[in-house]
């Protein structure tokens, strides 16, 4: 029987979640969050009709940075706050 080569070693491990993907870089990160299921369904059809309107894939992960990025100003004020409590 012949003998299996030994898979290549990696020099350096990435820690899971902190792995590039084909679309990540080195400023984002692959993440996974848990909401309903109709939330999804919701994020998915807007993800989509902006698509169509705009061209390019339908990207949820876009979608949600653009409602971050609309009410950043609001959430650092709130990230402030949890400090002072």
């Amino acid at each position: 029987m012949p003998k299996l080569p030994e898979p290549k070693k990696t020099k350096k491990k990435i820690p899971v979640g902190r792995r590039l993907t084909e679309e990540s870089s080195p400023e984002t990160i692959t993440t996974a969050i848990h909401i309903r299921r109709d939330t999804w369904h919701l994020l998915r059809r807007v993800a989509f009709n902006r698509s169509m309107e705009e061209g390019g894939r339908a990207s949820v992960s876009k979608l949600i940075e653009h409602l971050v990025e609309e009410k950043r100003k609001e959430l650092e004020q709130e990230a402030k706050q949890l400090g002072k409590g």
